[in-house]
C-alpha cells in the first residue's frame, strides 16, 4: 500500500505530463505485466472502464494456502493496472482485473472505482470502507462477461457490488456455504427494480431469511456509500424464474449513525 501511495504522489506531481498517456494505456500495462510477472495479458479501455485480463497458473493446488510466488504475481498484476490508471490522462472510472485459471472453466475478478482508491489515499474513507467497495467475483467463466469488454456505469457497479457481498460470504465462510448452499447473479436491471437469480434448486426458510437480511443490509449500506437510491426493490428468483424474495430498499438518504 505504501508503494501505491508513492505512485499517487508521483502522478500528482507530474500531472502535466502523464507517465502513461491514453494512446499507450493498454500497451503500457501489458508491458509491465510481461516485464514484472513474465505473463502475457490483454488490456483495453472501453468507455471509462479499464480492463486487464491475464491467465495465471498455480492458483489451483492441493495446498491449503496459495503459493507465495503465485500470490505475489496476482498482487503485481492488480498493481500494474492501478499504477497505470493513477498516472494516466485517460478518463478512467472503473478498473477490472480478470484472472483466468489455465485448464479450468473458472475465473477470478476484481472490480473497483478509481475514485474509491483516490478517496482512500486522501483519507476521505477508511480502509474498511475502501475494502467494502471492492467487487470480488470467483466462479465459472461467463463468455459474455470475460470475453467481451464493455463499459460499466454506477448503476451496474452498485448492483454487482451488492451481489458480490453475498457471494463472497459463501466463499470466505464455509459455514455460510454449507448452510445456505446458494449463490446469486444479476438477472436483470429494469427501471427501479434489481432482479437477482439464485442457482439453488430450492431454499429453506432459514436460507431465504438469511439472504433477505444480508441483501437488505448491504443494499442499504451501498446505497448510502454512493448516494445511489434508484433501486426501490430487489427481487430474488429461483432457477425456474419464480420470485422467492422481495426486498424493499429505502430510496431516501438516511444519515449514518
Amino acid at each position: 500500500m505504501k508503494f501505491l501511495i508513492l505512485i499517487l504522489i508521483l502522478s500528482l506531481a507530474s500531472c502535466t505530463k502523464p507517465s502513461y498517456p491514453k494512446e499507450k494505456l493498454a500497451q503500457s500495462v501489458e508491458s509491465i505485466v510481461n516485464r514484472e510477472c513474465k505473463l502475457e495479458s490483454h488490456a483495453a479501455l472501453v468507455g471509462k472502464t479499464f480492463y486487464l485480463k491475464v491467465s495465471l497458473p498455480g492458483l489451483v493446488s492441493s495446498e491449503t494456502n496459495i503459493k507465495k510466488e503465485v500470490l505475489e504475481k496476482l498482487q503485481k498484476v492488480h498493481l500494474a493496472i492501478t499504477r497505470v490508471s493513477l498516472s494516466s490522462d485517460a478518463k478512467i472510472e472503473y478498473l477490472v482485473t480478470i484472472v483466468e485459471l489455465p485448464g479450468w472453466e473458472t475465473h477470478f475478478s476484481i472490480t473497483q472505482r478509481l475514485d474509491d482508491l483516490k478517496w482512500y489515499f486522501y483519507q476521505k474513507i477508511s480502509r474498511g470502507d475502501f475494502e467494502d467497495r471492492i467487487i470480488y467475483d470467483i466462479g465459472l467463466k461467463d463468455a459474455a462477461e470475460t470475453e467481451i469488454f464493455r463499459d460499466i456505469n454506477l448503476r451496474e457497479f452498485v448492483a454487482r457490488l451488492i451481489v458480490s457481498k453475498f457471494n463472497w460470504l459463501t466463499v470466505s465462510n464455509p459455514f455460510v456455504s454449507a448452510a445456505v448452499g446458494a449463490r446469486l447473479k444479476i438477472d436483470s436491471l429494469s427501471g427501479n427494480r434489481l432482479v437477482l437469480k439464485t442457482d439453488a434448486e430450492s431454499l429453506s426458510d432459514m436460507s431465504i431469511e438469511f439472504m433477505r437480511a444480508t441483501i437488505m443490509e448491504w443494499g442499504a449500506k451501498i446505497a448510502r456509500k454512493y448516494r445511489f437510491f434508484e433501486f426501490s426493490e430487489i427481487s430474488i428468483i429461483n432457477n425456474r424464474g419464480r420470485q422467492v424474495i422481495s426486498i424493499p430498499i429505502e430510496q431516501t438518504e438516511i444519515p449514518l449513525k
